[in-house]
């Protein structure tokens, strides 16, 4: 299903780029910038659950504490694609910070190690006994006196409410360049003074122009820098989810300006609906039942196709139709839009490019093309979602990870500076172009992991890194 921009098959049958080149996250070493980072939060999540009929409070079911947090999910989803050291995170620790959770985090900076020690020439990589190393720490941390963010999330039946227990510490761009942080074991640090390329928040409309305003001020652009070509090529390129208690109506307009001002403007299709006004709307299409004893499976198939066309064009391109309506035909192109959708997946494109959809990994059996996701691979049915907690945060880190590798407007230490697309037509750019972004959706498809409570199990194995006991290749060519 899509909406303009569809492809050319190659020779195998699958859609290409031809102008567009992914770039190395380092060349014999190291960027002059991290890639991506976030300014969302690390949290340690505790757990309620009550009983929705009796009030009664059934304890937090063996949970435990897990570790959680916006930006922690996000920096996790982008990892599965990018090395540590391309990838930048603070956590404010207070000495309640557990050796488990340390070490936890520590493990996500392991990579193969296909270099002997003698060739290796960072003096910031160490190696342990198990053919892995760090390359440099994706974690920053800051200590604070009292104690790390704590909140509390509370399930009452299908209602998840959620409180903090511990005063929260907002994160500002300048913290990205601050040299106060420590890594584990000394290994890697800040970089020299540049914010990263992608920047990822989550917050309300008027904290993103603040933010915006923030980014802007540290690189010393104007505003006709940042519509010309110097501006496009040294700005950074903001991600931002508002936050859902903003997601309202009244917060139309300022959302619509601040998505003039970013990269990757992505809600999930019950915060679209509220800002676009269709709140009431999604609710009854969504509360039409599949199907019922005389439905077969074709009927079953057409109402989740409609669901699915729905929210790509009231949803997706609702929005590019407004951004139209402001600025004109010839106005600014504006963000990518990507509406996460759950179990349905995700639609995806930009002003000038039309909409796709991309499926999730995990999907309702009743949703497929008349196959469903196990007869395909066991492992894709919906039977084995555990805990979708921060899956929309991870697949906004896989999303990034991709737009990064492959943007042609970064310039990077690299021999090969060449750029994408260039001396193409027009139509072939914009074919590579949606391409681009469907494959960034795909990545974010597969970094949505739901098989686990908490954070995904990783290990590196083989000489391989491995993802709940996946490569996170194999799992993308499953949906290729």
């Amino acid at each position: 299903m899509s909406r303009q921009a569809r492809p050319a098959p190659d020779e195998d049958g699958k859609g290409k780029r031809t102008g567009s080149r992914s770039r190395s996250s380092s060349s014999s070493g190291w960027m002059s910038r991290r890639l991506v980072a976030s300014l969302g939060m690390f949290i340690i999540d505790v757990f309620q659950y009550i009983d929705p009929l009796t009030g009664e409070d059934l304890g937090d079911r063996g949970r435990g504490e897990q570790i959680g947090g916006g930006g922690c999910y996000f920096a996790i989803g982008a990892r599965m694609w990018l090395p540590p050291s391309s990838i930048q995170m603070i956590i404010d620790s207070g000495p309640d910070f557990s050796d488990l959770v340390q070490s936890t985090l520590d493990n996500f900076n392991l990579t193969p190690c296909y270099l002997p020690d003698s060739n290796r020439t960072d003096p910031s990589e160490s190696r342990d006994a198990e053919g892995t190393h760090a390359e440099g720490s994706m974690w920053c941390f800051r200590s604070r006196k009292d104690t790390t963010t704590r909140a509390i999330n509370i399930y009452k039946g299908e209602n998840r409410g959620f409180e903090y227990l511990t005063p929260k510490i907002r994160l500002d761009p300048v913290d990205l360049l601050q040299g106060g942080c420590r890594t584990r074991g000394g290994v890697g640090g800040l970089d020299n003074g540049k914010l990263p390329a992608y920047i990822h928040m989550v917050c309300s409309p008027s904290r993103a122009m603040e933010i915006i305003d923030q980014v802007e001020r540290i690189q010393g652009l104007d505003d006709s820098d940042v519509s010309n070509s110097k501006g496009r090529h040294a700005r950074v390129k903001m991600v931002w989810e508002p936050i859902p208690d903003s997601a309202i109506h009244s917060n139309l307009e300022q959302t619509l300006m601040v998505m003039k001002r970013i990269e990757v403007f992505s809600p999930n299709h019950e915060e679209a609906a509220c800002l676009l006004g269709l709140k009431e709307d999604l609710e009854g299409i969504l509360s039409e039942p599949f199907e019922d004893a005389s439905s077969s499976g074709e009927v079953v198939q057409g109402k989740a196709e409609t669901r699915k066309d729905w929210i790509l064009d009231k949803l997706g391109l609702g929005f590019l139709r407004l951004l139209e309506e402001r600025d004109g035909s010839q106005g600014h192109q504006g963000p990518i839009v990507c509406i996460r959708s759950g179990a349905y997946g995700s639609v995806i494109g930009r002003r000038g490019l039309g909409m796709e959809w991309v499926q999730a990994w995990h999907q309702d059996d009743e949703l497929c093309d008349g196959r469903t996701p196990s007869s395909l691979d066991p492992s894709r049915s919906n039977r084995y979602v555990v805990d979708v907690t921060g899956a929309g945060n991870s697949f906004l880190g896989g999303l990034t990870a991709h737009l990064a590798q492959t943007d042609p407007d970064l310039e990077f230490d690299v021999k090969d500076g060449s750029k994408a697309y260039e001396g193409e037509p027009k139509f072939q750019q914009a074919q590579d172009e949606m391409q681009r972004l469907i494959m960034a959706a795909k990545k974010g498809s597969v970094s949505a992991l739901l098989e686990q409570l908490g954070l995904p199990n990783f290990e590196v194995e083989g000489g391989e890194e491995k993802w709940n006991g996946h490569r996170a290749s194999k799992r993308l060519e499953m949906i290729l």
